[in-house]
């Protein structure tokens, strides 16, 4: 069944690679001055409103969206968006081939879960009950997503499609670049679950 997944997963994947972005991707703050801010703006514009700042030297800095012109990336401000001039970000190099970035956060409502991966070799699936640590069975890297397979104790299996395309967590504004479904497995009970992921660590 796993293989029968990726399978599909690649296949979808090409199909989709004549419009695939390499969005979204981490930057760092660079070229604002120690004793300054980047700020946010509510749209790609300098003379809109400003919605938050980002602190100088930041890393992990995720852009979902870029604007027509290039000049702006879309930022998370927590509940939301906001736009920041990319002449002061400069792109994160890639993490080592074949793995995905870390940190990875995914969550998803229906129940509320989230699913965050910062080892090499585990990940922490937690729910309002409960947290677990899951061991990395398996992960691809396409440039327009990736595939991961978790398990865990007690036969909880987990395999994750993540797909660059926009995702709404369906509680706040905020708009995500990647959308989740997750196959679940537990003792040969089956289950889909959507939901969002960010390489955020702001």
């Amino acid at each position: 069944m796993i293989r029968i997944l990726l399978v599909c997963f690649v296949l979808i994947l090409s199909l989709e690679g004549a419009r695939a972005q390499d969005l979204p991707a981490l930057f760092a703050v660079s070229g604002v001055s120690a004793l300054d801010v980047l700020p946010i703006r509510t749209h790609p514009d300098a003379a809109s409103d400003i919605a938050g700042s980002i602190a100088p030297f930041t890393i992990g800095v995720e852009v979902v969206a870029i604007s027509d012109d290039g000049a702006w990336g879309m930022v998370s401000t927590g509940e939301g968006n906001g736009w920041v001039a990319m002449r002061f970000l400069q792109a994160t190099p890639p993490p080592k081939l074949g793995l995905i970035p870390r940190p990875l956060t995914c969550l998803g409502i229906e129940p509320f879960w989230q699913l965050r991966l910062d080892g090499i070799a585990t990940a922490t699936y937690a729910t309002p009950d409960a947290d677990m640590t899951m061991t990395i069975a398996e992960e691809v890297v396409t440039r327009e997503g990736y595939f991961l397979r978790i398990s865990g104790s007690m036969g909880h299996d987990r395999t994750l499609i993540i797909r660059r395309a926009a995702c709404s967590d369906g509680m706040s504004d905020r708009q995500f670049g990647f959308a989740l479904t997750m196959f679940s497995s537990l003792s040969g009970t089956q289950r889909i679950n959507t939901g969002c992921c960010t390489l955020d660590s702001r």
